[in-house]
């Protein structure tokens, strides 16, 4: 029996829509015996592992692949018969330069073996004169010692590496085009590198020992006692790349320094015979400076310039 139309709580009583335990309590899904509890508990299925990343890992060697064979490709392409004129007439041209170059070292040998050193007469470096007649832009001129320029007067195949006891004074960077290949020939490419920035460079400083074996000696270390300090007595004289003239000339005494401080321990600790060769090489490259106009430098691989 239904009670009379009308009858019940009035309308809107009653418990509030929504209560109940909160939406997401109750035991975790899977919780308990498989196959208790409502439909669905138990362990979630595993998930399916993406094949995104190996897909794309694929996409990439595939591309990188595709990249190389292009490469290849593009390498192994024959050339046209323009290229290759082109390309020989360069390695013409740069050979052509290199041999010109040699002849022009061997040149400037033999001008350094007709000095007569005991009538030298100094002769003062126009600085204008030397910065305006170089190629805009180009690196200080270069140092190189005398005994080094022999080699240019002989065959390229018996040319070997410079590994003397003052062989340091020649800029390593210039005289590695020259230290003696196997082949007894220069590549293309480094004759190139020679005519683009060695040769605008104008200017290498030919530094001439005296004669006289006594008047040059080493700094070294003895047994006992204080060290020996070294001493140079020569020449700088600045030659002309392009002809082997002379552009000046002046004389260089350099002693080592009275006192040599080294670091003996530490990180940075340096042997006594280091300390006192860096000593005599920073006097040495200070000496070659003292000679040389303002402006237009000085280029060697040892001493504070390199510091």
């Amino acid at each position: 029996m239904q009670p009379p139309h009308g009858y019940g709580p009035p309308q809107g009583y009653g418990p509030p829509q929504g209560y109940g335990p909160p939406h997401g309590y109750g035991p975790p899904h899977g919780y308990g015996p498989g196959g208790y509890g409502p439909p669905g508990y138990g362990f979630p299925p595993p998930k399916k592992k993406s094949n995104t990343p190996l897909i794309i890992l694929g996409v990439v060697l595939l591309l990188g692949f595709g990249g190389c064979v292009g490469l290849i490709a593009l390498a192994s392409k024959p050339e046209t018969p323009e290229q290759r004129a082109a390309r020989e007439k360069e390695e013409s041209e740069v050979r052509a330069s290199h041999e010109a170059y040699i002849a022009t070292l061997a040149k400037m040998n033999e001008s350094v073996q007709a000095l007569d050193l005991d009538r030298l007469a100094p002769k003062k470096c126009d600085g204008d004169k030397m910065k305006a007649s170089r190629k805009a832009g180009a690196t200080p001129p270069h140092v190189v010692f005398a005994p080094f320029l022999e080699r240019f007067g002989k065959p390229e195949s018996t040319w070997s590496k410079a590994d003397g006891p003052w062989d340091w004074i020649t800029d390593t960077s210039w005289a590695g085009f020259f230290d003696g290949d196997p082949k007894g020939t220069i590549s293309a490419s480094d004759a190139k590198t020679l005519r683009d920035y060695w040769l605008p460079r104008r200017y290498v400083i030919v530094v001439v020992p005296r004669r006289e074996a006594s008047s040059n000696m080493l700094p070294k270390v003895p047994k006992t006692g204080d060290y020996e300090g070294g001493y140079f007595y020569g020449w700088a004289v600045v030659y002309d790349q392009t002809d082997a003239s002379i552009a000046c000339q002046y004389q260089l005494e350099v002693a080592s320094s009275d006192k040599v401080r080294f670091r003996d321990s530490g990180a940075f600790k340096e042997s006594p015979e280091k300390a006192i060769l860096s000593d005599f090489q920073d006097n040495f490259e200070d000496a070659l400076e003292k000679g040389m106009p303002s402006g237009v430098g000085l280029g060697t691989s040892y001493g504070k310039i390199l510091r």
